[in-house]
């Protein structure tokens, strides 16, 4: 299997891969995870998750700082910063309004790697390789 110097993954998945729900995660996707040399988080996704766990729609099984800095213990995991590029390239999408959504496609543009996603409307996007 081909090494995949970086990817990019969307909230969703990074919450499967940590709640130990991997079942959920396809077997292209489970594959190129593996194969990730660097698996890339968009900052957008910590605020994603935080939402998420405030609302009660996902249950962290530790602290949200701790849920983190977990995931930061192993080394292929780097969180991306919103810099200025993934932000006016966010604004230029063709896509529906979810800024998080926006800003996770902007960042696997800018980085010009793949984006793993299960979200329908991304895939259908055709402007980046999406893996699922």
């Amino acid at each position: 299997m081909e090494r995949n110097a970086m990817i990019i993954i969307d909230t969703h998945v990074l919450i499967w891969l940590r709640s130990n729900a991997t079942d959920r995660l396809s077997p292209s996707a489970k594959k190129v995870i593996e194969n990730a040399d660097i698996i890339g988080i968009p900052a957008i996704c910590l605020w994603e998750v935080a939402m998420l766990s405030a609302k009660g729609r996902i249950t962290l099984h530790l602290p949200f700082y701790d849920w983190f800095d977990e995931i930061f213990d192993d080394p292929r995991y780097q969180l991306i910063p919103i810099n200025i590029a993934i932000a006016e390239r966010s604004g230029d999408l063709s896509m529906h309004g979810d800024p998080a959504d926006r800003l996770i496609v902007a960042t696997a543009l800018i980085y010009g790697t793949k984006l793993v996603s299960a979200d329908r409307l991304i895939r259908d996007l055709g402007i980046l390789s999406v893996i699922w």
